[in-house]
Order: structure tokens, then sequence, then C-alpha cells
């Protein structure tokens, strides 16, 4: 997976599993099966309900983005991107934004 740094946050060179920890509360978790956030006006809308719902942790699937993609195209204020890109077939792709106010770390899986 790649990060993509936005504001203050900071990027990590891998993640395979993200952890949001907040003190308070659990954090607000939202899934989507975009069938392309390449398509016009797909990541406003992304971004209009990302911040309308105060979503801390966002699960993309079907973004159809590729290594053509530049992730400053995709990032969203206020969030951290990761994505992982389907190579060599059409479709596919992850992203994950995660507001950059949560705690998150790396998790080595075996």
């Amino acid at each position: 997976m790649l990060a993509a740094p936005l504001g203050k946050c900071t990027p990590t060179a891998e993640v395979r599993i993200l952890i949001a920890v907040r003190t308070q509360d659990i954090p607000t978790l939202y899934v989507l099966n975009a069938a392309a956030i390449t398509k016009p006006y797909a990541l406003k809308h992304l971004t209009a309900d990302l911040n309308g719902y105060a979503v801390d942790v966002a699960v993309i699937t079907e973004t159809h983005l590729k290594k053509k993609h530049p992730d400053h195209l995709f990032t969203i204020d206020g969030y951290m991107l990761f994505r992982r890109d389907r190579a060599g077939r059409r479709g596919g792709g992850v992203a994950v934004y995660v507001d950059c106010q949560l705690m998150y770390g790396r998790v080595q899986v075996n």
C-alpha cells in the first residue's frame, strides 16, 4: 500500500492493517464500492460524504486507480490516503482514508 502525505499527517511506507484509536469513542467507518473514483465528480461526492458524516475511516473498493493516477489527485483534506491498486487487470483497487486526527499504526501480518 502507498501512503500520500496530507496536512499534518505523517505517511508510512506500508500499512497492512490500520488501527484507529480514540480515547473516548468508537471510530466511524464508511465503506463504499465506488465503481471508479476516477469518474467526474466522484471524489467531490466522496469528500462531501466523509465531511458530512464526520467519518474517521473510509474503505473504498473498486477504485479503478492505477499507477498512472498520482496520489495528489485523490487526496482529501484532513485525511491520510492509503491505496492498493490492482495490477494487470481492469477494475479493482482499494483505498483507505484515515482521519488525520486519529492515531494509527503499522501492524505486521504473517
